[in-house]
């Protein structure tokens, strides 16, 4: 064998043992857990991660892998909590007009015609009108001449200047009728809105009231029928996690300030909450890598509308998914006072890793610098027809004895080197070849 062929075969033969060393190395991973099944059987194990891995890991994806009693890898796939697909009613609209229009005092009556017969269980408002403060009621007849309550009185309102604070539908049990009637009036005085503003000036407090004697324009009145047996697929699976009050709150400048820590579980969404009765306010949302210097995340309208039991609060400030160890909360109020026993829950999507059961993994490593696993089993584990899936839980984290701190991560330089190597044996025979060449 020729010396080229030598230099080849040892440079080849000495780096393939090692970068093989290299994809089993398991000394990378800071911390480890023990995991073992928490009940029943079944072909796939799935491990939910939990807090302690949040706050170790940063790619979700990459720094983690499981071993069996063997110390063999284990290969698994990471993938988000869904909740099941659920069925559930929905409404469409159905063929309707209005044939008679009546005011009686501050309350407007359309009277509107069911051609179809279907059973209703749902009637919309339409008007390009905003800013209103009214209630809806609805009857039904058959002959146009006697009447029936099937729903209301109820609020009926829009405060979209102030956020999506907007209530033009009612619902009831479906009914069946030729002919329905929509009453619209005005709110009772001394109901409690949150349109209405408390003034203070020198003297007593006054609250002033808007938006209550003025009509409306309605556009149409729509009439719906529920619609049974729609699917809708399966959401993403939200989880409460807990934050952590990071020092007392601070009022600055008309904003309510709030910083909280967390262990860096994925968040997608805020709920806020304050015993305050009436009010609409905004809440802007920022977060940090270290509680120092925050970027703004997301921004909603806050609001509660006691007067309206049939209206929820304000839903929870979304946020794309996201993972900061620390957040702030930061509620404006302008001239209104602040808002009181004010509590923020956090929710978000939950990951667990699936492995086949039969290979049995007894240690989870994670927490480190190593790359993403490449193995067979997401393309195995899709092809399965509903396999049955055992859950398994996972023990205290603790320190990785065999972690080598300041190791040189063979996973980042190994392929490089080979190169280099490589490169430079072929080099050095090209030049022997040209002085071979050379030579008389």
């Amino acid at each position: 064998m020729s010396n080229l062929k030598l230099w080849l075969f040892a440079a080849l033969a000495g780096i393939g043992p090692v970068l093989a060393a290299a994809e089993q190395d398991r000394y990378e991973l800071r911390f480890q857990k023990s995991v073992a099944p928490a009940g029943g059987a079944g072909e796939v194990g799935r491990l939910r991660f939990d807090s302690e891995l949040y706050d170790a890991v940063g790619d979700l994806k990459a720094e983690l892998r499981f071993y069996d009693a063997g110390e063999r890898e284990v290969p698994f796939r990471v993938r988000k909590a869904v909740t099941e697909p659920e069925r559930r009613n929905t409404f469409d609209e159905v063929p309707s007009r209005i044939i008679a229009l009546d005011q009686q005092g501050n309350t407007g009556i359309f009277t509107v015609e069911n051609p179809s017969g279907a059973a209703i269980g749902m009637l919309r408002v339409d008007t390009a009108d905003r800013d209103f403060d009214k209630t809806l009621t609805v009857e039904a007849g058959d002959d146009g001449k006697n009447w029936r309550r099937v729903a209301g009185p109820q609020p009926f309102y829009d405060y979209s200047s102030r956020g999506p604070l907007r209530n033009v539908r009612i619902g009831f049990p479906a009914v069946k009728a030729r002919y329905f009637r929509v009453l619209i009036g005005s709110y009772v005085e001394n109901e409690p809105l949150p349109s209405s503003r408390v003034i203070t000036g020198s003297g007593e407090p006054r609250t002033e009231r808007i938006w209550m004697e003025r009509r409306l324009k309605v556009d149409a009145v729509a009439l719906l029928k529920p619609v049974a047996g729609t699917v809708h697929a399966g959401r993403e699976k939200l989880f409460a996690y807990a934050l952590e009050p990071q020092g007392e709150r601070r009022e600055e400048n008309g904003w309510t300030v709030l910083t909280f820590r967390s262990l860096r579980e994925p968040l997608a969404e805020l709920e806020i909450r304050s015993s305050t009765p009436d009010y609409v306010r905004e809440a802007v949302v920022f977060g940090s890598t270290d509680g120092r210097k925050f970027v703004r995340l997301a921004a909603a309208p806050l609001f509660r509308l006691r007067f309206d039991p049939a209206q929820p609060d304000s839903a929870p400030v979304k946020l794309a998914e996201t993972r900061y160890p620390f957040y702030r909360v930061e509620i404006r109020n302008d001239d209104n006072r602040p808002l009181e026993d004010i509590t923020v829950q956090a929710r978000g999507p939950g990951y667990f890793a699936e492995f086949l059961t039969r290979d049995r993994p007894a240690e989870l490593r994670y927490g480190g610098d190593v790359p993403v696993p490449k193995y067979d089993l997401p393309a195995v584990l899709d092809r399965m027809q509903n396999p049955a899936v055992q859950e398994w839980k996972a023990g205290p984290g603790k320190a990785n004895p065999e972690f080598r701190a300041g190791r040189i991560n063979l996973y980042r330089w190994l392929p490089g080197a080979a190169l280099v190597i490589l490169g430079t044996v072929l080099c050095w025979a090209l030049w022997r070849g040209i002085k071979t060449i050379e030579q008389p």
